[in-house]
């Protein structure tokens, strides 16, 4: 956030500001009090003050709902219990309860995606997709502290009603996160969706490809031209790493060593803490092929229109959109190329905690946590090169296999049988003992004994 100032702040001047890029604050000098710009548009009146040594700051409201003039007056008041020793928190409550009558729930979203989400949320992007598609668009300018249990009920039902029973719990999920923020921001006293139940069960997700399923879907990817070719690569690459959409998604070449490790960093890595993935021959096949497309980019899976990586929900839309065309038969979802991935390395026999630090997984449990650093390269590395190998098995043609494995038996080549009545018989061609020694060149030396 940065800092300006101003000699006076008046509405001519506030209403001529443009929107920031960033958040900023216009000061009034040597006064305190100041106009705070959102990149949004959004223009809130602040007051900084000193009071027992510490230093306070409240927010007196938005503009234009609060006018200049209202927020000088309560700039004064604040000031004036200062000056005397007398601590303004009653003030400033009043003036935060004010507040909670001209926040909208438009101002809210906003507020819970600048200063929340953004900040704790590496997911904030579908927060703000969900607060779009089905808060903003009907409460956007409904006070915050009218939204009530039934209105929250109602929105719910209607998402289940039009069939999107599992995106009805997804928005319950964000709208309690962000009415339990604006209680943290004292900006509401209650939520509305305390004692809201989600309205759909979650089944739990199991879904494990089978070995021809597998072949399938490869070769589907590989003939869908209506899939941009770098999400039908970044798929096929969750399924030989076994690692989460987005680390995919991400994957610079620039992170990937010498020695064929990549790291995903801790800004990407689900549990904050950098990993490495062994990458096998059919990974770094991928990676390849990703290249030819955009030589020149750091990302492995860029997208074309933007340059930087897909988002996550790029890759469900697009599967989505093809699975209507019916260009891919398989039925699957990301996260179960992952799930595949993991039974299918368990099932060869790798040990379940060399799968689980593939999958970075975080472990439960004081050693787990804080004594076992050992970071079990080596049984990683062996266990995807044996997943590997089981991929290969699965994609190749059977008949090349077969050929390799069972070469063609010889002809027989067993000489003709000689009938004991002088006539030659195979099949169904027969010939006389007398044609037999010409055709092969041979003398008949009974006929000499007999003459002796």
């Amino acid at each position: 956030m940065s800092n300006n100032t101003t000699k006076k702040l008046t509405d001519a001047k506030i209403k001529g500001l443009s929107k920031p890029l960033k958040r900023t604050v216009l000061f009034e000098e040597g006064t305190g009090f100041g106009l705070r710009l959102e990149p949004s548009g959004r223009k809130s009146f602040i007051l900084f003050f000193w009071f027992n040594g510490k230093k306070d700051g409240v927010t007196l409201g938005q503009y234009p709902k609060l006018s200049l003039t209202d927020a000088r007056a309560i700039v004064v008041k604040i000031k004036q219990k200062v000056e005397r020793g007398e601590d303004p928190r009653v003030e400033i409550k009043e003036t935060q309860r004010a507040n909670r009558n001209f926040y909208t729930v438009g101002d809210l979203c906003e507020e819970y995606i600048e200063r929340h989400a953004k900040v704790k949320k590496k997911s904030w992007k579908e927060d703000q997709r969900i607060l779009g598609k089905d808060i903003i668009s009907i409460w956007s300018r409904r006070k915050a502290s009218d939204v009530k249990r039934k209105d929250v009920i109602n929105l719910l039902d209607s998402i289940v009603e039009r069939g999107a029973e599992i995106q009805a719990n997804r928005t319950l999920a964000v709208i309690r996160r962000m009415f339990g923020f604006a209680i943290e921001r004292d900006i509401l006293e209650f939520s509305p969706c305390n004692a809201v139940k989600a309205p759909a069960k979650e089944n739990i997700k199991d879904r494990v490809l089978s070995d021809e399923e597998i072949k399938a879907l490869w070769n589907q990817l590989d003939e869908c031209k209506s899939m941009d070719r770098r999400i039908a690569l970044s798929l096929k690459l969750m399924l030989i790493t076994g690692q989460r959409k987005i680390e995919c998604l991400h994957l610079k070449y620039s992170e990937i060593d010498n020695s064929g490790w990549w790291t995903i960093p801790k800004e990407i890595s689900k549990n904050g803490k950098p990993h490495r993935v062994f990458l096998s021959p059919k990974a770094n096949e991928v990676i390849t092929l990703a290249k030819e497309l955009l030589p020149e980019s750091d990302w492995v899976f860029p997208s074309p229109r933007t340059g930087k990586p897909f988002i996550g929900s790029s890759i469900d839309h697009a599967l989505r959109d093809i699975k209507t065309q019916e260009m891919i038969k398989v039925d699957f979802t990301p996260h179960d190329l992952r799930r595949t991935a993991s039974s299918m390395m368990t099932s060869m026999g790798i040990p379940l905690l060399t799968v689980s630090k593939i999958l970075n997984h975080s472990e439960a449990g004081v050693t787990a946590k804080h004594y076992d650093h050992y970071a079990y390269d080596k049984e990683k590395k062996d266990a995807i090169r044996a997943w590997d190998r089981k991929l290969n098995q699965i994609l190749a043609d059977p008949n090349k296999v077969k050929s390799k494995q069972s070469p063609a038996k010889p002809k027989n080549t067993m000489p003709k049988k000689i009938l004991t009545n002088k006539k030659k018989e195979e099949k169904t061609e027969v010939i006389t003992y007398e044609q037999f020694l010409i055709n092969n060149k041979l003398k008949d030396l009974s006929k000499k004994q007999s003459k002796r």
